[in-house]
């Protein structure tokens, strides 16, 4: 797996892009289910996440290009919003 093209957000609606680069080797096997999942992610950012790749084939490869927002005032019920208006 490689990170491909990628961009910061942007101001207003104009999302960032994170793009993978995902190689299933030649000798190996199918790969089943790929998916990419947001963990531990920075309060205030949201990903948009592609589909799920159901099948690689051995020696093949797939882009995986994920959305990046930045939500510039969000609150938490435990925090208040990261700024002022």
């Amino acid at each position: 797996m490689g990170l491909g093209e990628t961009q910061p957000p942007g101001d207003g609606d104009a999302p960032g892009l994170i793009t993978l680069h995902v190689n299933n080797a030649a000798g190996a096997g199918r790969a089943y289910w790929l998916r990419v999942e947001g963990l531990d992610l920075p309060r205030g950012v949201v990903l948009g996440l592609p589909p799920v790749v159901q099948r690689l084939e051995p020696g093949r490869s797939v882009d995986l290009r994920i959305a990046v927002y930045s939500l510039g005032c969000v609150a938490t019920p435990k925090e208040p919003p990261p700024c002022s208006n």
